[in-house]
């Protein structure tokens, strides 16, 4: 496609997905990348796993917000494409 025409609903919406998925998946990993062996104090790996549960739904209040200035919420369906 060239620069100014549209793009299909059903790719963007794929890439989107892949994205976020990427990045809840980056996130849940966290702890056990720091601490593969499980060496952590139980009470430090929860704080580990309360900061970055924390982040993923910081991050997902602000895609939300982001969906909301385009009019639409994730929890609504996509538009079809004509």
């Amino acid at each position: 496609m060239k620069a100014g025409e549209l793009v299909r609903a059903s790719q963007v919406k794929e890439i989107l997905r892949r994205v976020f998925s990427a990045i809840q998946q980056a996130g849940l990993r966290t702890a056990l990348e720091l601490d593969p062996t499980g060496q952590w104090p139980p009470e430090t790996r929860e704080i580990v796993e309360n900061a970055i549960r924390t982040v993923l739904l910081k991050q997902v209040q602000a895609a939300e917000a982001c969906l909301n200035e385009f009019g639409r919420s994730p929890a609504q369906p996509a538009e079809p494409v004509a």
